[in-house]
């Protein structure tokens, strides 16, 4: 699973803050908020997991701007 967060045009670098671990259940809803430096939103990672979906999953999300690039790395476990 890969994600790629694009911000605005920004002077520095971005910079990703995130857990280096997250959790879910099939059948429930999950979201996961991701801090990116210099945009005003968190980046949102978010859905319901289907059946027969449980495992563990590396995540790896990307935040690009014109000033540089950062990359952050998870692991998604879901139980069934």
């Amino acid at each position: 699973m890969c994600c790629l967060i694009t911000t605005q045009p920004f002077t520095r670098a971005p910079a990703l803050a995130t857990a280096a671990a997250a959790a879910g259940t099939t059948g429930k809803a999950f979201r996961l908020a991701i801090n990116v430096t210099g945009y005003p939103l968190p980046a949102v990672i978010a859905g319901t997991p289907a059946a027969g979906t449980a495992g563990t999953y590396p995540v790896t999300i990307t935040a690009t701007s014109s000033s540089g690039r950062a990359t952050a790395h998870l692991t998604l476990t879901i139980s069934p």
